[in-house]
């Protein structure tokens, strides 16, 4: 136990099942917690926690994300949970009447591209109060 790391999850243990699995198989000292969100930003400063992005919520803390082999599956619909999560890609979407109303916003999404990078450094921004 005292080399165990941490690991912190929201809501009724959303991932707790699949960091089961992954410290087993990859043989992860972990130690697994259920927490409410509000108290997580004092408690995780050294542990591992679930966090999707682009989120602002831990943007300080600027966590690394932990890297398993690639999502499979095949494996997953059979309930072995210790490849990556499914990606889910980030899209932008808009009013189906939005052309209709301006055509010129509606160019604009339609070209407007944000890396990952730039989206992050906009959460900073904002989460500081400031914008660009």
């Amino acid at each position: 136990p005292e080399t165990c790391i941490p690991v912190i999850d929201g809501g009724d243990g959303w991932f707790v099942d699949v960091n089961m699995q992954r410290a087993a198989v990859h043989g992860m000292p972990l130690a697994l917690a259920v927490g409410t969100w509000a108290k997580f930003s004092a408690s995780t400063a050294d542990s591992l926690l679930f966090w999707w992005s682009p989120d602002n919520t831990f943007i300080d803390m600027r966590p690394v994300p932990i890297m398993f082999p690639d999502h499979n599956p095949d494996l997953w619909n059979a309930g072995f949970m210790a490849t990556d999560s499914k990606k889910m890609l980030l899209t932008k979407w808009a009013h189906h009447e939005l052309p209709v109303a301006d055509q010129r916003v509606a160019e604009l999404l339609s070209v407007i591209s944000l890396s990952p990078a730039r989206i992050e450094g906009m959460l900073q921004a904002t989460k500081r109060g400031k914008s660009d």
